[in-house]
């Protein structure tokens, strides 16, 4: 015999079918919440070590372009396979330049030295970026202070991270040996530049070193009778010119100490010689003509010692210069 469906027994079934639905109603809801965010920590999990942090300590970009920035890498695992860095100028061009080599393990400070970048104006600002596995990770700006600028009117300058003119064409084209970005010399090996005419400083000129004598007596650095900064038998600095005209500090250098040392020399009127930023004697003959040559330029000739960042500008370096110099280039 059937059963009779009662009007109690249909509300029953109604209400277990809605409860599927609101059920059914809930999943979706959840579903659709849950799904986005575990997407998104499956995909940080498999990125994860593509999250490494940049912090550029320190840039240093000169108005001719060459640039030294120092990166600070923090947390983050994996082994980065290059480094981007994009250099802007005043009109807003770029240059985009991958590092390949000495790249910052973890917690680790690396320090980068560039070239002059071709099509650029005065450079203002750089960024950098890890790039791992071909995907490029997070940028990192350098704006929170004004870039420093070295001064105008430089010619050549020899970092010595290798034997590169860093601004000039007048690359060693001897081998020396240089370590920890300096230049050693036993008082017998020196470095050969050439003699290139942008090397003949035919009007007002300044030279900026930095030197740790281990002895006095020797050549920082020379061009036959046209130049020659040295350090002499008494330990003074001296410029020599013609071989016979000359100027030399009122006090001797420290002995195995790093000193920053200035020869600025205008050939119509004074000649100056600055130690670590303070200006140590004002002279010179006031010679009008220049003795210009096709003698080859030798950098630490007889010198026993290290020698870093030499600097030749085709002008004087006023005394704001010359601390500017002191107070930022020695690393």
């Amino acid at each position: 015999m059937r059963k009779k469906i009662t009007k109690k027994s249909q509300g029953n079934i109604l209400i277990a079918v809605l409860a599927i639905l609101m059920v059914l109603a809930v999943i979706v809801v959840v579903w659709n919440f849950i799904y986005p965010i575990v997407t998104q920590k499956s995909a940080e999990a498999d990125t994860s070590f593509f999250n490494v942090n940049l912090n550029i300590k320190e840039v240093v970009l000169s108005e001719t372009g060459a640039a030294k920035v120092s990166i600070q890498r923090g947390s983050g695992e994996g082994e980065i396979s290059s480094l981007k860095f994009i250099f802007y100028d005043e009109g807003g061009q770029s240059y985009t330049s991958l590092q390949n080599t000495n790249l910052p393990k973890e917690f680790e400070t690396k320090t980068y030295f560039f070239s002059p970048f071709s099509n650029l104006k005065k450079l203002k600002s750089v960024s950098v970026a890890p790039v791992m596995n071909n995907k490029l990770g997070k940028e990192s700006k350098f704006s929170s202070q004004p870039v420093l600028n070295f001064p105008r009117g430089l010619v050549s300058w020899w970092r010595f991270d290798d034997n590169r003119d860093l601004v000039g064409k007048n690359n060693g084209i001897n081998s020396v040996q240089i370590n920890s970005s300096n230049l050693i010399l036993d008082g017998i090996n020196y470095m050969d530049v050439g003699s290139d005419n942008s090397l003949n400083l035919d009007k007002e000129f300044s030279v900026s070193s930095w030197i740790k004598a281990n002895s006095y007596d020797g050549k920082i650095i020379s061009k036959g009778a046209n130049y020659e900064v040295n350090v002499n038998s008494y330990g003074k600095i001296i410029f020599i010119y013609g071989n016979k005209d000359y100027i030399e500090s009122f006090n001797p250098i420290e002995l195995n100490q790093w000193q920053h040392v200035v020869v600025s020399i205008n050939w119509g009127g004074v000649w100056k010689i600055f130690i670590n930023g303070n200006l140590e004697s004002v002279g010179g003959p006031g010679i009008n003509t220049p003795i210009l040559n096709s003698d080859k330029v030798y950098i630490g000739e007889g010198f026993n010692g290290n020698i870093d960042d030499i600097m030749l500008f085709d002008k004087i370096l006023t005394q704001d210069n010359i601390k500017f110099l002191y107070n930022n280039q020695l690393d």
